[in-house]
């Protein structure tokens, strides 16, 4: 299975970073291709993605470990897809990388490099 990866920093403190990126209701302001992502009663994530031009609803795992600035998530329904997002602090500004493993095999660092952009887009706006 292919695996990907990319680091990028943000200008902002890993606290302040970590703490937006830990909120999944963000999710689709830095993740291009998702329209949605709320959180179940059941502790699972409901996500919605346009994959191949096609909006599809999923749901999906997603952990934030405040301690380790690390978060998490995976389908329930596909073990195979998994990713991560790591939070360190570089003094004062943040080093962010993204780990993404999908069952198919397409170039996914374009992806990631949107949406680091993305999160830097964001936490200026703050």
């Amino acid at each position: 299975m292919p695996d990907y990866t990319h680091t990028g920093t943000i200008d902002a403190p890993a606290d302040v970073v970590f703490s937006y990126l830990a909120d999944v209701r963000h999710l689709p302001r830095y993740l291009p291709r998702m329209t949605k992502a709320e959180p179940q009663p059941d502790g699972t994530v409901e996500m919605a993605s346009f994959i191949h031009g096609v909006e599809q609803t999923v749901p999906a795992t997603f952990e934030a470990d405040a301690e380790s600035r690390r978060i998490s998530w995976g389908s329930p329904g596909n073990p195979a897809y998994y990713g991560a997002m790591q939070v360190a602090d570089d003094g004062g500004t943040s080093v962010v990388t993204l780990n993404l493993t999908s069952p198919l095999p397409h170039d996914l660092a374009p992806y990631l490099e949107q949406s680091l952009a993305a999160i830097r887009d964001e936490i200026g706006t703050r």
